[in-house]
């Protein structure tokens, strides 16, 4: 019996991620990723020990909070007494 195309594939955007995935994805240092992710500040999902992101919601994240995702990056990127410019790295 064959089954439906659509049935039991998910989308690409439902790929989950890795730590280096999502760091590649958004041109971050994996550090700047794990911690904005141990602090709640993007979406993400502790699978055992390790840190997992599903595409999707990196994708309606980034959507929702551009502006706020580029200003939380660079407060984990710029130096201390660095002034944000509002572009990223």
């Amino acid at each position: 019996m064959k089954r439906d195309d659509q049935e039991g594939e998910k989308s690409m955007d439902d790929d989950l991620l890795t730590l280096e995935e999502v760091s590649h994805y958004l041109k971050v240092n994996k550090a700047t990723v794990y911690r904005m992710a141990q602090a709640g500040r993007i979406p993400a999902l502790k699978v055992g020990k390790v840190w997992r992101f599903q595409k999707s919601k990196i994708n309606e994240w980034l959507a929702m909070h551009s502006n706020e995702a580029r200003v939380a990056v660079q407060a984990e990127v710029l130096p201390v007494g660095s002034q944000a410019t509002g572009r990223l790295p």
